[in-house]
């Protein structure tokens, strides 16, 4: 796990990702949907139902900004900026394919890492001019190092690169070496060594921020850490740009701070979630985290001049705060945190002249959650919806990050969300910039939307079913290798033990993870929160707080990894019979906990008693019992917004409950990514061998069906069978109904 996966969110990391910063988005070009919504209800209305916009510009403009964003295309990355005044999109660069962190230094200039490899190390920084089409300068890395991350100084004429090696025949950072170096922009080919350190069992430097006069700060990184590969906050460090006065920083030592420190806009102060001491030592593990990193209870600045910390009124040190970075556009910082009182977890501004939170409302009813990117102006935010794919995590932004499968942006006065819509398949979020930013070096072609080679700005409805002439075939899409094992592997994941973990010398933690390599996940990382505020394992109060836990951190994290989704078995019956349960396949990421299978008293209303508490289905992850799976033939191709139709059509057909069906749509309008799907599923001897339960007593009624879901970039030129059913099933009697997806 990546050192910033689990615990928060921070905008300037090197290892991991953010969820806030990848958009996946689907046909057309620059168009907007308003969409009327209740921001307590978080109920939009069915988009068919919203007015179609068209190229005239009758959609209201929405912002003075301009959004950047990039993608892959077969051959090329493309960096597209869209004009929220004028509604207006343009390409303003067409770079390598092998690239990463795209930023943009000033109206006519942007950096990257150039040339990256299998391992995601680039060869070289770039500086590419936008009005000339051409490099201006290089950075190159060292012999034999690869460049992982760089950071910018708020007035951009400052760059500090953090390089790394692997020792020879490793796999991963350990055993290898890092180096930090400073790169004044005006001079690019002078680069000044700031760190050169071994990355084996002492944590390493690596830069967080650098200010306008060039001075560095850096955290320590322990890689591949053997506690839980969370291996980020074990100290701060400062140098100045020449490498003189290298100091630790003596306020921010291991164990006081959770998450990593974020710059200002300014410059003047690092934010991040710190730790008091007040539920123990911060450097003690608890469920494979160390406590600081847990339980962050304050929010705090770090003075940039002074070094010294200041904690922030008005929060209260019963709180968790997961996740705490500055939003650049406002000024505001945005902290995520969990509270015992009710109603008061969530996502809030935090206003330093008032001292005060605001809650930042944001549509409900969504799995994955929304996530906050930005504020455009005091009532205008920027939302997305994450993606749940590991494979698309992405790296043109500058941050690692997870796929947004959408883009709003919403009104917090009026309830109203406008879909943006982006003319690329998969989009990557990198900045918003003032409105017009790129109109005096690209002159009238990028104001009017014009981008030579590539045709004009044409809006598409995404929400019909229907042909129509103005569908758009969608450029090819290239899915670069999954980061997200990479990375956790190469910086996070723990090397294997090479001291039994009874021995007095190996690190004893307080509640066990499933095995000494296993990372974090956001399923654990929620139980262990809940854990920490005191709740009591599978009390009510403690299932309502980790589903609440368990939603901000797949949003904080990004990339909501398959562990953190849910494959429910429902069972029907006499109130009070017992049931045994075996499931005869790997399973992970169980609720409630399986123990040699579940032991389950039959309820009222479908609800089963298992170690004493009580749940709507038994839920678990999954790896299928079969090797190899030939995937049905018989189904529908719908475009993206006809799945939920489709599967209501099917449960209906399959004799599924509201319940059940609920669960269904919802699962799978979150899986579905592309323009067009292709749905079916498995018969049921096929689905039980993927997936094999036992049941005592034998079920007098048992469904098992795994649904099937092909995505598809292009609506294909043929027709499948279509999909044939059985009889309903029946529902007297003990009743066993599981339900689970594979999606391709």
């Amino acid at each position: 796990m990546d050192k910033n996966e689990a615990a928060q969110t921070p905008r300037t990391n090197p290892l991991g990702w953010i969820a806030f910063i990848v958009i996946v988005l689907v046909l057309g070009a620059a168009g907007f949907t308003t969409v009327r919504n209740n921001p307590n209800s978080g109920n939009p209305v069915d988009p068919n139902q919203a007015q179609r916009p068209t190229p005239s510009g009758n959609t209201r403009p929405i912002a003075p900004n301009t959004i950047v964003y990039g993608s892959w295309t077969g051959s090329n990355s493309e960096i597209t900026a869209v004009d929220l005044s004028s509604l207006n999109s343009s390409v303003i660069a067409s770079l390598p394919i092998s690239i990463k962190k795209v930023s943009v230094l000033n109206s006519n200039s942007l950096a990257y890492i150039d040339d990256t490899n299998i391992r995601d190390h680039g060869k070289q920084i770039k500086i590419y001019e936008l009005k000339d089409k051409k490099e201006k300068a290089n950075i190159p890395a060292d012999n034999g190092f690869g460049i992982d991350d760089y950071i910018l100084s708020p007035n951009k004429k400052f760059m500090a690169i953090w390089e790394v090696s692997f020792a020879s025949g490793s796999e991963i950072l350990q055993g290898g070496r890092s180096r930090v170096y400073a790169v004044d922009l005006s001079n690019p080919s002078l680069k000044r060594l700031l760190y050169d350190e071994v990355a084996n069992t002492t944590p390493i430097h690596y830069p967080k921020a650098i200010l306008n006069n060039g001075k560095v700060f850096t955290d320590k990184f322990l890689p591949n850490d053997p506690s839980s590969g969370m291996g980020w906050a074990y100290g701060m460090g400062v140098i100045d740009f020449d490498g003189s006065n290298k100091k630790d920083v003596e306020s921010m030592v291991h164990g006081t701070y959770g998450t990593q420190p974020f710059l200002s806009p300014d410059g003047n102060s690092l934010v991040f979630a710190g730790y008091d001491g007040s539920l123990g030592d911060g450097k003690v593990i608890k469920g494979g985290i160390r406590q600081a990193l847990l339980t962050p209870n304050t929010v705090e600045l770090l003075n940039t001049t002074t070094l010294q910390r200041s904690r922030l009124e008005n929060l209260p040190n019963s709180n968790i705060y997961s996740n705490v970075f500055w939003d650049n556009l406002s000024g505001s910082i945005i902290v995520t945190l969990l509270s015992k009182i009710d109603g008061e977890s969530g996502l809030f501004t935090y206003n330093t002249s008032s001292k005060s939170l605001k809650k930042v409302i944001l549509p409900e009813n969504s799995q994955p959650p929304y996530a906050f990117i930005s504020n455009l102006s005091p009532t205008i935010s920027l939302i997305g919806i994450s993606d749940d794919s590991r494979s698309s995590l992405a790296n043109l932004g500058e941050e690692y990050a997870a796929s947004l499968t959408t883009l709003y942006t919403q009104d917090s006065t009026t309830g109203d969300l406008q879909n943006i819509r982006l003319g690329n398949s998969l989009a990557q979020f990198i900045t918003v910039l003032p409105s017009n930013y790129f109109q005096n070096v690209l002159g009238i072609a990028y104001a009017q939307g014009g981008n030579p080679g590539q045709p004009n700005v044409t809006i598409i409805d995404l929400y019909s079913d229907k042909p129509s002439q103005e569908n758009l075939q969608l450029k090819t899409f290239l899915m670069k290798p999954a980061l997200a094992p990479v990375r956790e592997k190469q910086q996070s994941t723990p090397p294997k033990p090479t001291t039994p973990p009874n021995t007095p010398n190996a690190p004893t933690p307080v509640r066990s993870l499933p095995t000494l390599t296993k990372t974090v996940s956001c399923r654990d990382l929620a139980t262990e929160q809940c854990l920490a505020m005191g709740y009591q394992e599978d009390s009510d109060g403690f299932r309502d707080c980790h589903s609440k836990a368990w939603d901000a951190n797949r949003a904080t994290k990004g990339t909501p990894e398959a562990v953190c989704n849910k494959s429910p078995l429902y069972l029907y019956g006499s109130t009070g019979e017992q049931v045994k349960v075996r499931v005869q396949a790997t399973i992970y990421n169980d609720i409630p906990k399986y123990s040699d299978g579940y032991s389950v008293t039959l309820q009222e209303e479908g609800k089963m008693l298992v170690n004493g508490q009580s749940y709507e289905g038994l839920n678990y992850d999954y790896r299928s019992n079969l090797r190899r799976i030939n995937p049905p033939t018989k189904g529908t191709i719908v475009p993206r917004m006809g799945v939920e139709r489709v599967l209501r059509e099917y449960s209906k057909k399959l004799g599924l409950n509201t319940k059940e069906t609920d669960y269904l749509v919802k699962s799978g309008k979150n899986k579905v990514t592309t323009p067009y799907v292709f749905i079916s599923f498995f018969d049921h001897e096929t689905s039980t061998n993927i997936l094999p339960l036992s049941f005592a007593p034998t079920p007098d009624n048992y469904l098992n069906v795994v649904f099937y879901f092909k995505l598809l970039n292009t609506k294909p030129n043929y027709s499948p069978i279509p999909q044939t059913f059985e009889k309903p099933i029946n529902r007297s009697g003990f009743t066993a109904i599981e339900i689970s997806e594979i999606v391709e």
